[in-house]
């Protein structure tokens, strides 16, 4: 085989394997975020914005960071439970078959990826 396959390879094994540790991360996240309160997220956010907030008190970002913060509830938290666990299952279920050269990893990868775009250009 040609030199340039194997580094081709060895790059679509990387991004791979790099692939599953951003799922293995969502899957963490996911529980994190079960432990998260509304004081203690809003701790937190002001901790992080506090010098942003001296400059600029009307910063457009930090503001609707704290918007948000603020209408913080349990629907949320449970939504971004379910979301983050549910992507990276799914994302780490395909990456498995990947790596194990299960074709239906290979037809379900980029379909995944497409309904998520679908998803969020809806918001």
């Amino acid at each position: 085989m040609p030199r340039s396959y194997h580094t081709t390879e060895r790059f679509f094994r990387v991004s791979i394997i790099l692939k599953g540790m951003h799922a293995c991360l969502e899957l963490i996240g996911a529980f994190l975020i079960l432990l998260l309160n509304k004081s203690i997220l809003t701790n937190w956010v002001h901790v992080l914005t506090y010098g942003e907030l001296l400059e600029d008190p009307k910063d457009y970002l930090v503001t609707l960071l704290l918007r948000f913060v603020q209408t913080f509830s349990s629907n949320v938290k449970l939504f971004l439970f379910f979301y983050l666990f549910f992507h990276g299952a799914v994302k780490l279920s395909l990456i498995y078959g990947l790596l194990k050269k299960k074709f239906w990893g290979l037809i379900f990868l980029p379909a995944s990826n497409l309904s998520k775009s679908k998803l969020l250009s809806k918001f």
